[in-house]
């Protein structure tokens, strides 16, 4: 089995798997030492997608395959059934040295030392990442309680959404009447009315240093620059 890219003719070897007649030998060989949960810990599920990969056993979704082991060694080391963070997402977001890290690693030597320093900075990437979204969904639905009473249409309630994913890359810097209108499809005038009554209804603010028609508005309490950065 042979990772290859580029056209043909012009193809570029990037790995070279175990041969076929050694695969038993080598996958017994993974799962003996995977299932044993002596050892848990971050650095094992590390080691566990590089030696997966390495070994490479089918012609499609070995990926997949080792993130789910991957995902399935992490939340045995935390004692959890589920986790409230996504590897393969952190993965995706660095796909680049994801690539080069493992290349390296199965080409170069038998020191791992970097693609295991890259694989526990991926994780704490991913944890970081977790906490801000949870925040941002804590901070939803703190809102929402507190206005849970409050008399608003559609298109405000979906604006208000909006607002409260900036996490998302939404509305940054918060809302004025142009991309009100533009969102829901209304006119200035009704933009600048509905906009009025949000703030009336405290679910807005107006931003500090904003005027005229360069108002701008956002969430009652919210900071502008989200979302909330925690530490970990």
């Amino acid at each position: 089995m042979q990772v290859v890219s580029g056209s043909v003719g012009k193809e570029k070897v990037h790995y070279v798997a175990p041969p076929r007649d050694k695969l038993d030998e080598q996958m017994q060989r993974f799962f003996q030492w995977f299932n044993d949960d002596k050892d848990l810990s971050i650095v094992k599920a590390g080691i566990a997608h590089l030696w997966f990969v390495i070994i490479h056993p089918m012609d499609d979704g070995n990926g997949r395959i080792t993130r789910a082991l991957t995902d399935m060694l992490l939340s045995k080391e935390a004692k959890q059934a589920y986790k409230m963070y996504s590897i393969s997402q952190a993965i995706k977001a660095d796909k680049k040295a994801y690539y080069s890290k493992l290349e390296e690693a199965s080409l170069c030597s038998v020191d791992i030392t970097n693609w295991l320093e890259w694989f526990l900075q991926t994780v704490l990437n991913a944890l970081k990442s977790s906490k801000e979204n949870i925040s941002i969904v804590l901070e939803k639905t703190l809102f929402w309680d507190k206005h849970k009473q409050t008399i608003l249409n559609e298109r405000q309630v979906k604006v208000l959404n909006r607002l409260l994913d900036v996490g998302d890359g939404n509305f940054v810097g918060g809302v004025n009447t142009k991309k009100y209108a533009s969102m829901t499809k209304v006119s200035t005038a009704t933009a600048s009315r509905e906009l009025k009554d949000l703030v009336q209804k405290e679910c807005l603010i107006q931003n500090e240093g904003t005027a005229g028609r360069n108002t701008s508005y956002k969430i009652t309490g919210k900071p502008t620059e989200t979302p909330l950065k925690l530490d970990i």
